[in-house]
């Protein structure tokens, strides 16, 4: 009797009569194929011990699957069987108890416009405010209540801010932040972009909500500063390169692009944002962030959102949990691992759950949530 043993930094994939390994560390990649060699992966004790017998180590398939690992020192050839602590990740790993809140949003004040594109608003793709014709703002009791259930070191703490001017108390909201000690993110509409002077502090961060390339124009240059960030909202290859030029002209450094899916745009995104194989290996990960992608998105994970009329949201493109009135009984809740959107895998997506690549996809997103399509790539069709 023979065993393959793997090294722990290799991730391997089977999927039919396929395998794809990965070197974690040196992001060396092989395709393999064959039914005999895919056979020999199934129900392992151990993933990182293969046991071979008598036919299968004599198999083509499988001795030329050897070679290819040991020459790229992924894994050798054992006369016996070893122990190997190989990496895991449980899907309890994942909660933190009252560190299960990482991030909070607080919507301070609705975009009073009606909602031109309802089937794909931009507030359901990144954070940016809501739009509705309602004048709710939320109470700094209410964003009190919030922040004093959920606090801790690790929690970051976002406020989408729009028409500031017309926010009741919003001089004792930032009273309020200053005091927390920690870093806010601010997130501003354009016709709020004075609340940056009047609120200026070295330990929030201002982030610009720019909805076309000419709103740069108006932009003072004194916000040309460190802890100020533009967002390029773009959905068009053309947009994008005057948001480019713009930006060059005015010599704005700091900033992202931020692709929005309006619905005929399907072909920007598979241009643009969807992923292709070279994208999907290229990534920056380890063997711990490809398994725990297993059983949650990190990208959704630990997300609590609140409106102005204080309902509680995981995300945008969820239920609402309730109003804030019930937020001893909704923090209590999400404790529990039954939270549809914290807990999505591709591994039970259709019909990322037959891919090759499920788990060095990147996680589950809100476009993937927003556009109802879970396979954003070039790589599933």
């Amino acid at each position: 009797m023979k065993y393959i043993i793997l090294n722990k930094f290799v991730y391997y994939t089977v999927k039919s009569n396929k395998l794809f390994f990965f070197d974690t560390l040196l992001k060396k990649h092989f395709l393999f194929e064959g039914k005999i060699l895919a056979s020999i992966f199934q129900n392992l004790t151990n993933p990182y011990v293969v046991e071979l017998n008598k036919k299968t180590q004599n198999n083509r398939e499988v001795l030329s699957f050897v070679t290819v690992i040991e020459e790229n020192n992924m894994g050798y050839i054992s006369n016996k069987e070893e122990f190997v602590f190989y990496p895991i990740v449980r899907n309890s790993a994942v909660r933190r108890n009252d560190l299960v809140i990482s991030e909070l949003t607080l919507h301070l004040k609705y975009l009073q416009k009606k909602e031109n594109n309802t089937l794909y608003p931009k507030c359901k793709q990144f954070l940016y405010p809501k739009k509705s014709l309602r004048d709710n703002q939320l109470s700094l009791k209410a964003i009190n209540k919030v922040v004093n259930l959920i606090f801790n070191k690790h929690l970051k703490i976002n406020v989408i801010v729009t028409q500031y001017f017309f926010i009741n108390n919003i001089e004792d909201i930032i009273c309020f932040f200053d005091n927390l000690k920690i870093s806010v993110n601010f997130y501003l509409t354009i016709d709020s972009i004075q609340f940056i002077n009047k609120y200026y502090r070295n330990h929030f961060l201002y982030h610009i909500l720019i909805d076309n390339p000419e709103q740069i124009k108006i932009i003072n240059k004194t916000l040309n500063k460190e802890n100020v960030k533009y967002i390029f909202i773009t959905s068009s290859e053309i947009d994008y390169h005057n948001y480019i030029n713009n930006a060059s002209i005015f010599k704005l450094s700091n900033f992202e692009v931020k692709p929005y899916f309006n619905g005929l745009n399907l072909k920007f995104f598979q241009e643009n944002v969807f992923n292709d194989v070279e994208d999907i290996i290229s990534q920056d990960q380890t063997i711990y962030t490809i398994l725990e992608k297993k059983y949650f998105s990190s990208l959704l994970y630990g997300k609590m959102i609140m409106l102005p009329n204080g309902e509680i949201y995981t995300n945008m493109n969820a239920n609402s949990l309730g109003n804030i009135s019930l937020i001893n009984k909704i923090h209590k809740s999400l404790l529990q691992e039954n939270n549809q959107t914290w807990y999505l895998s591709r591994n039970n997506l259709t019909p990322c759950s037959y891919c090759l690549f499920s788990e060095l996809c990147p996680p589950v997103s809100n476009y993937e949530l927003a556009m109802k399509t879970n396979n954003l790539c070039n790589v599933y069709e």
